[in-house]
């Protein structure tokens, strides 16, 4: 097993082992974890878990989770993730699959979920910066290609059930395309800048299966107060221990059905 190390969120409430050199989660995954509020008794299913962070985060901060399903490609990822649910005393609500989501037909029935969350790979193969590290390269790096991300989201989903995704601000374009392919209907965008002034470089989408029209463009989300400053006050809030959804002001209600 490839060397890892032990990180924390929440002042160490929440216990995380990851790769040393391979792919490691980024502020991608706790934006998503924290843009869409589950319902009581959701059951959540996490598409490119990677290291299972999100999930983790999902669980930590609402306690009335009926459920987590991690789908990982990757079988290191997925025993990190694995590893991880159970020493943070999840084991018993959280589960992972070890498998690729263009699949996913053959991993889950349908309608496993009321919500799912996915940061799907960024970059066409050939396309950004190419890591050394397999695993990063396959977890940057569309293997699977974006649409099958966004139909593994919709098979998963009931009619009003909804899916939340982080995707570069720049081909938000082919995303809601796939999106519009799935059936999955844009309500939410939040826009995420490192700081005021600076051009969007993320994308939060929350969308509804076979949901009417109507999209609503939150206020942007600024990461750092200003260019090389502390952290936005709502970011800070993001990484703090045990605030409510509704003091971190980062979580979007799930919408009714």
């Amino acid at each position: 097993m490839t060397d890892a190390t032990h990180d924390t969120l929440f002042s160490g409430a929440i216990s995380c082992r990851q790769p040393r050199n391979g792919y490691r989660f980024s502020l991608d995954s706790v934006l998503l974890a924290h843009f869409a509020e589950p319902g009581p008794e959701a059951r959540l299913i996490d598409l490119a878990a990677g290291c299972g962070v999100v999930g983790l985060i999902a669980l930590y901060r609402h306690a009335g989770i009926a459920s987590c399903l991690a789908i990982e490609a990757q079988e290191e990822m997925a025993f990190f993730a694995r590893e991880n649910f159970r020493d943070n005393g999840y084991d018993g609500k959280a589960e992972v699959i070890c498998g690729d989501v263009a699949q996913i037909k053959e991993l889950l029935p349908a309608q496993s979920a009321d919500l799912v969350f996915c940061n799907p790979p960024y970059y066409q193969p050939g396309h950004g910066r190419e890591s050394k590290s397999a695993g990063e390269r396959n977890a940057r790096h569309q293997r699977t290609p974006l649409a099958a991300f966004v139909a593994a989201a919709a098979w998963c989903l009931g009619k009003g059930s909804q899916a939340a995704f982080i995707y570069p601000a720049a081909q938000l374009t082919g995303l809601f395309a796939a999106c519009d392919a799935a059936r999955l209907v844009a309500k939410r965008l939040r826009l995420v800048h490192s700081y005021p002034g600076a051009v969007a470089t993320r994308a939060l989408v929350l969308c509804r299966k076979e949901g009417g029209a109507g999209l609503l463009v939150m206020a942007p989300l600024y990461v750092y107060e200003e260019k090389n400053g502390h952290y936005s006050e709502e970011m800070a809030r993001m990484y703090a221990a045990n605030p409510t959804m509704s003091q971190a002001g980062g979580g979007v209600p799930c919408l009714p059905n």
